[in-house]
């Protein structure tokens, strides 16, 4: 009985240690939503602007959310990774 107790305990840190991981899966992936949608209409942005100065500091946004996106999409693939095993 003692060890039908202990499995039961162990279960129920795993499920929720499993639904943590769950919960900051999905975060990530509306937040990496967010950021394309940004990329996107700062693309939008760039190609109605004339301005040199205008353009070079869009284009400077642009690449840090890049930058930001890549991290996040390396961190989800990590998250998903540790998920299967």
């Amino acid at each position: 009985m003692k060890s039908h107790k202990l499995l039961k305990k162990l279960k129920r840190f795993m499920s929720a240690e499993k639904r943590d991981q769950i919960a900051q899966r999905d975060s990530l992936k509306a937040l990496l939503k967010k950021l394309r949608k940004r990329r996107d209409a700062l693309k939008e942005a760039l190609e109605k602007t004339d301005s040199k100065s205008d353009r070079q500091r869009i284009q400077e946004k642009i690449t840090i959310l890049n930058v930001q996106r890549k991290k996040g999409v390396a961190l989800l693939q990590q998250l998903q990774d540790k998920d299967k095993t």
